[in-house]
């Protein structure tokens, strides 16, 4: 054995960090899958958060830190549309809503755009919850685009739909004797 050959030693070391590649490489790909699985912004802002803990090495964390939490600002945004997509199939189309016959028609479409806006705030609640992520450059265009849809519901909820009540009780007084 001669110590002055350092070909095992190189051997070894480069054969290491080839697997430690690897491994980071699988548990990226775990990280991104477990994403395709998660239903709600609220569990996979938990998955994150998990994510997050669990790593170690820089390469992980950094993918942790951007990719894993732009998939989370993906699925808030993915939220937002279809809320907004909802709204609007509703309120262009002058369609019911979804609620029960039992709900006059103007509180009942109140009730409902609330049911809405609290969908979102349960989302946003959920992505400023993400404070061990350092800040994510998509959070300020997701969470204007959050306001943006609530101050139109909210405007909907006290300008249309008030407004058409109140229009509707004064040509219902106007009618009577």
């Amino acid at each position: 054995m001669d110590f002055k050959i350092t070909k095992w030693g190189d051997d070894y070391t480069q054969n290491f960090k080839e697997q430690v590649k690897s491994i980071e490489n699988i548990y990226n790909t775990i990280i991104m899958m477990t994403f395709k699985y998660v239903s709600t912004i609220e569990d996979a802002v938990e998955m994150l958060e998990n994510f997050h803990v669990l790593a170690k090495r820089t390469n992980v964390i950094n993918f942790v830190n951007d990719k894993a939490a732009a998939e989370v600002y993906n699925m808030f945004e993915a939220e937002i549309k279809e809320v907004e997509d909802i709204f609007d199939n509703f309120t262009h189309k002058n369609k019911r809503p979804p609620m029960p016959f039992s709900h006059p028609a103007f509180a009942g479409m109140a009730i409902w755009v609330k049911s809405l806006i609290h969908r979102i705030d349960r989302a946003k609640e959920s992505i400023l919850q993400m404070n061990f992520i350092p800040k994510h450059e998509r959070h300020d265009k997701a969470i204007e685009r959050y306001e943006k849809l609530l101050k139109i519901l909210d405007s909907h909820i006290s300008k249309s739909e008030f407004e058409s009540w109140t229009k509707s009780i004064s040509e219902g007084d106007k009618s009577e004797p």
